[in-house]
């Protein structure tokens, strides 16, 4: 919620490859936000420069070497003792029914966001998510938490 970002007087970046997302973020974010049209394996930003790093729901959608790129751009702009986040789905079973629900939306849409991108969610799910992905990154887990009926994972990382 952006006045919770204004008390604590944080300041809110963020990048896309799509004009129509930057848009969106920019109406949901308002003009204090510095939004840039950027691929993230190749962030616009000096290295050092943030205390958080945020990734959601974007890994999945790119193939194995811009997920790696990614995680080295992340490591490369934020603190020494700063934090990254990332959120992605989660490769377990899910729970029974709502899980199991929630996992035939999530694949429906990705099955409809086109073939390149269902091979690469493919690919992501197949080698575990995130935990794959993070263990040759030169992160530490801080703490994960895998929530939404099994479906929805989240790792708070260290640069180790």
């Amino acid at each position: 919620h952006l006045d919770m970002y204004r008390k604590f007087e944080c300041g809110l970046f963020g990048v896309d490859t799509s004009p129509a997302m930057l848009r969106l973020a920019r109406i949901r974010l308002g003009a204090e936000a510095d939004l840039r049209l950027a691929d993230a394996t190749q962030l616009p930003f000096d290295a050092d420069r943030f205390d958080l790093a945020l990734c959601m729901l974007a890994l999945h959608e790119m193939d194995q070497q811009a997920r790696q790129a990614v995680l080295g751009e992340l490591k490369r702009v934020v603190k020494h003792t700063g934090r990254a986040l990332l959120i992605a789905f989660h490769a377990g079973r899910p729970r029974p029914i709502r899980g199991w629900l929630s996992k035939l939306v999530i694949l429906v849409s990705e099955v409809a966001a086109g073939r390149r991108h269902f091979e690469n969610y493919r690919h992501f799910m197949s080698i575990g998510g995130l935990p794959a992905l993070i263990g040759n990154g030169g992160w530490a887990i801080e703490k994960h938490r895998v929530v939404g009926d099994n479906t929805m994972a989240l790792f708070l990382l260290r640069p180790s």
